[in-house]
């Protein structure tokens, strides 16, 4: 079940088991997990659905027996089970440098985020209202 897509990338490559809401259970092969925070792409390629399904989830829990449960950041209206859903990993394996440099943006734009939080919270002056 966990194969690399066919579009040149070595993403790995699962199947949509349970949807409950925005919740997403995918199962994948014997041999692939994708850690916490990994992006998953889930598709409706081969299935006839009255809107094409493109959406990006979020992996937020490993359940074992080759499950994880992941968050969509969009609606899941539409989604049925056995959808394939594709690792969009930022680390590891072959990709082109674009999607590398936009994932170190991506990671660089978050830590100044966090750190410029820390830095308005830990200051002792205060705003003139």
């Amino acid at each position: 079940m966990a194969t690399p897509n066919g579009n040149g990338t070595n993403g790995q490559v699962g199947k949509v088991v349970q949807i409950i809401g925005p919740v997403v259970d995918v199962e994948f092969g014997e041999k692939y997990l994708p850690p916490i925070y990994q992006a998953l792409r889930i598709t409706s390629d081969g299935f006839e659905v009255p809107e094409p399904i493109d959406v990006i989830a979020e992996v937020q829990q490993h359940l074992g027996e080759r499950r994880v449960r992941a968050v969509s950041m969009l609606p899941t209206d539409g989604m049925v089970r056995g959808m394939k859903a594709t690792d969009n990993h930022c680390a590891g394996g072959r990709r082109n440098t674009r999607s590398r440099d936009e994932c170190y943006w991506r990671a660089g734009r978050q830590s100044r985020r966090h750190s410029a939080r820390a830095t308005l919270s830990n200051s002792s002056t205060r705003a003139l209202v």
